[in-house]
């Protein structure tokens, strides 16, 4: 039984080893595992040790920072008990009462209570080596107070009792005052029976010289009592007065002595001398005393047995207050020491560490680092574009394995998006055909190729027609499928050789190697014919045309830029003659550079505010009376251009937005400008076909408005005929939402297009506007006088007012006041004019006005201005 228990752990021992690494791991996976799990519970044990060892030195070190702290109290207390006995007797001693006896009785009586704790606590608080070795048992501090309770009542009871405390006392009492007392008799006797003045004098200087004696003598013993300043320098002083003054009493007297021979007297001077010298005899006991510290018994009970006590109880303070710092300097050693331990464990779990780190370097730089480093270096050649790229590792687990086919996958893939990438980036997603940049590509290559073969070869570039009216009206998905169409069949008509590019929004280019100017006509000539070929759009027929510009090498340029330039100046030329193809022709391109030239200029004209507005007035026919202006552009640098084709350069550069905005705000500035002179003028404002299509104007124009806080009447939008009949639903939307502003609305040009009455009817209009070409020529025209009265009937009767332009001159203006038209404009009324002289002209309009000359007015300012 005990062999085959044997053998199951040897088996288990074996399956352990093999596991932790004598087999290798079929994945990294599983050695991370491992590496993890020793050194986690390396981690762990030394965390278990580490909390074990600081909960039990935390716990030792509270308890004796616990008893310390208690010990420390308790002590404070001693001394506090103490110093108030000590303070009590010496005031007992000095004034003795019941009083001050029981208080030191009382705080004697605390110390012993608290004397016997602290011996209770340092019972408590044994050292961590162990009690000390026998010796002779110390007394306890509550012994030695009690000894000091004892000598403390002993000096109490002989303080009670001044014959005991005093020995000099009786001797003062018996023998110094009777003798001091029976020399002053004497001395008092003598000087009451003396007749001779000098001996008189003698006796009296005696007796002063004894009570002066007597006075010092008073004095030592107040010294040396301590009643007064006990010092040995007045000590000293005190009893040199004593003997001098009792010298030279004895002097006086022996001289008188000697010199009377009075019986009598000499029978009182030996007795006073006599009396004198045993006084001196005591005083000299009294001296003896003092010279043997027995002047007071009190003070041998105080020096030989109270104060030694005082310090030995002191001493055992001290001692225990080194005690509590010996175990304050344990305790920190004691973490000290466990400090000192966690370093070394950290320093072994550092090592082990490292080492496991170490191994852990070597083993993985074989089986990850090596085989990515690889990895990497291919990644990096694949990247440089290298053909040729460093044999894969061999997998050594099955991570690594891994990362070698996802990076076969990566690779395999990323040839299968760059091949993506390349084709997207060279063609249109629109119509799959090449774009700008192949198309550049492969014109620089066809250009190397003549370059070399003395070849020629044409570049077209297409433009569509009415192309942007589809793509507005039906939407971009129609646009999409128009240009898919055009791009369709264009690739179906032309030859494998041939390039055809879309170069962005309906613009396509054409390239031909190998082929010369004539042929290139042709071409152009079946491709104009294939695009105007109706397309067949969701049961819709839709009809497109196209511009196509032609550009030969080498005679129209021996660089890709120079005929991308001039086959795009040649479609321009075919677009503004409407020409179904132009070839490029050097005198046509001054015109498409000025034209350039013309939009650079233009833009930064409408960004640096060098356009202007002039006002051309307006007035009612009847009254002759100003009541509006039409607001004009001018262009100061480009004085000889018209306003028509200026809205159309505009139109066509895509500059229309940022120039209708810069009017409206500029002409509601104005208008508010005049709001501030008093003046409230309408001004109407021309919309361009652009702004018509582009909806969000009426938002614009509503902010500009409140912004400069006029009224909405004032403001009155004009509109072309033509411009709202190439989209009349839209043009009805967009002026339903103007009028629901409150602007005025006219319509432009009445009479030069086809207009039709039921949109004319649907559209919210206030004001018709008669084209000058039909009011300057009414006078020789009699046709022209009809269409006028003809257009002011129709709007009379739809509820509209009139307004003629190009009037020139009175008669003009007098002909249409008889046909009942409302208002004019015109060079015989006033020129456009700049702000400043609209004012003036307006002045000299009120001037008349007030003077009654209205109707002849009109025909003087217009000369001179």
């Amino acid at each position: 039984m005990p062999e085959t228990a044997s053998s199951r752990l040897r088996d288990a021992w074996k399956r352990l080893k093999d596991r932790l690494g004598h087999s290798r791991p079929k994945s990294l996976h599983q050695g991370y595992l491992a590496i993890a799990f020793l050194l986690g519970a390396m981690i762990v044990f030394s965390a278990l040790f580490t909390a074990y060892e600081v909960n039990d030195v935390h716990r030792e070190t509270n308890r004796h920072g616990l008893l310390r702290q208690q010990t420390e109290g308790l002590l404070q207390q001693l001394r506090d008990h103490l110093w108030q006995t000590n303070f009590h007797l010496f005031n007992y001693l000095l004034s003795p009462n019941a009083v001050t006896r029981e208080q030191i009785r009382h705080q004697i009586s605390l110390a012993r209570n608290v004397a016997s704790d602290l011996d209770r606590m340092a019972g408590e608080h044994v050292p961590e080596s162990g009690p000390a070795p026998a010796t002779t048992p110390r007394p306890t501090l509550a012994a030695r107070i009690d000894a000091l309770q004892r000598r403390l009542d002993s000096l109490i009871q002989l303080r009670n009792q001044p014959t005991e405390l005093y020995p000099a006392l009786g001797i003062i009492e018996d023998q110094l005052g009777p003798e001091f007392l029976e020399v002053v008799a004497s001395l008092q006797a003598m000087i009451d029976q003396e007749e001779d003045p000098e001996v008189r004098r003698q006796l009296r200087l005696a007796w002063d010289h004894w009570h002066r004696m007597i006075s010092s003598f008073r004095l030592y013993l107040l010294r040396q009592t301590g009643l007064y300043e006990r010092s040995p320098e007045g000590l000293e002083a005190a009893l040199h007065d004593v003997l001098m003054l009792f010298q030279s009493t004895r002097e006086i007297l022996g001289r008188l002595r000697e010199q009377r021979d009075d019986p009598v007297l000499r029978g009182m001077l030996e007795h006073a001398l006599d009396r004198m010298a045993r006084w001196f005899s005591a005083f000299r006991r009294i001296r003896s005393l003092q010279q043997n510290n027995v002047w007071r018994t009190d003070f041998d009970v105080l020096v030989t047995h109270v104060q030694p006590l005082y310090q030995e109880i002191w001493q055992d303070i001290d001692r225990i207050e080194q005690a509590m710092k010996s175990s304050a300097d344990s305790d920190v050693a004691r973490w000290s020491s466990l400090a000192t331990s966690l370093y070394q464990n950290i320093a072994i779990l550092s090592i082990l560490s490292i080492g496991l780190v170490m191994f852990g370097y070597f083993h993985f730089r074989q089986t990850i680092l090596r085989p990515i480093g690889q990895l990497t270096r291919a990644m990096y050649a694949i990247a440089r574009g290298d053909e040729e790229i460093e044999r894969l590792p061999e997998p050594a687990t099955m991570e690594t394995r891994q990362l070698t086919e996802a990076f076969r996958h990566m690779r395999q893939q990323i040839q299968i998006r760059q091949e993506a990438l390349r084709y997207q980036s060279l063609h249109d997603a629109l119509t799959s055909l090449p774009n700008r940049t192949l198309l550049t590509d492969r014109l620089q290559q066809t250009l190397y190729h003549a370059q070399r073969e003395s070849e020629e070869f044409c570049l077209m570039i297409l433009d569509l027609d009415r192309f942007k009216e589809i793509n507005d009206t039906l939407g971009h998905q129609a646009g999409d499928d128009v240009l898919r169409e055009i791009a369709h069949r264009l690739a179906l008509m032309l030859r494998r050789s041939d390039t055809v590019a879309r170069l962005g929004g309906d613009e396509f280019a054409i390239l031909l190697p190998s082929t010369g100017c004539a042929k290139a006509e042709e071409i152009a000539t079946k491709i104009a014919e294939t695009i105007e070929q109706p397309i067949r759009w969701h049961e819709q027929m839709l009809y497109v045309g196209t511009s196509i510009g032609i550009a030969a090498y080498p005679a129209h340029g021996h660089d890709v830029d120079t005929l991308l330039k001039r086959a795009d100046v040649a479609m321009y030329v075919a677009k503004n003659n409407d020409l179904p193809y132009a070839v490029y022709n050097v005198r046509k391109d001054e015109h498409s550079i000025s034209r350039l030239t013309l939009i650079s200029e233009l833009r930064k004209a409408i960004e640096s505010g060098e356009l202007e507005l002039h006002y051309q007035p307006k007035i009612d026919i009847e009254a002759r009376q100003a009541v509006g202006a039409e607001a004009l552009l001018r262009w100061p640098k480009w004085r000889n251009l018209s306003t028509e084709s200026l809205i159309q350069t505009c139109e066509q550069a895509g500059l229309i937005q940022p120039l209708t905005m810069w009017v409206l705000e500029e002409a509601m500035a104005q208008m508010q400008r005049w709001r501030g002179m008093g003046l409230e003028i309408p001004v109407a404002v021309n919309l361009s076909a652009w702004n018509l299509a582009h909806s969000d104007i009426d938002a614009f124009v509503a902010e500009l408005i409140e912004r400069h806080r006029l009224s909405p009447e004032l403001l009155e939008v004009e509109i072309t005929e033509n411009s709202m009949m190439r989209n009349p639903e839209r043009a009805v939307r967009l002026l339903r939402r103007l009028k629901s502003i409150g602007v005025k609305l006219a319509v432009d040009d009445f009479g030069t297009g086809f207009s039709s009455l039921a949109y004319l009817k649907q559209m919210p209009v206030d004001h018709i506007k008669i084209d000058k070409s039909f009011v300057m020529d009414m006078l020789r025209d009699e046709n022209d006088a009809i269409i006028v009265r003809s257009i002011i009937d129709l709007a009379h009767n739809l509820g509209m007012k009139v307004i003629a332009e190009g009037v020139d001159s009175s008669d003009v203006l007098s002909l249409l006041e008889i046909l009942r038209c409302d208002m004019a404009q015109g060079y015989f009324i006033a020129r456009p004019m700049p702000p400043e002289r609209f004012n003036r002209w307006l002045a000299r309009q009120s001037q008349a006005m007030a003077d009654g000359e209205a109707r002849h007015a009109l025909a003087f300012p217009v000369r001179r201005d």
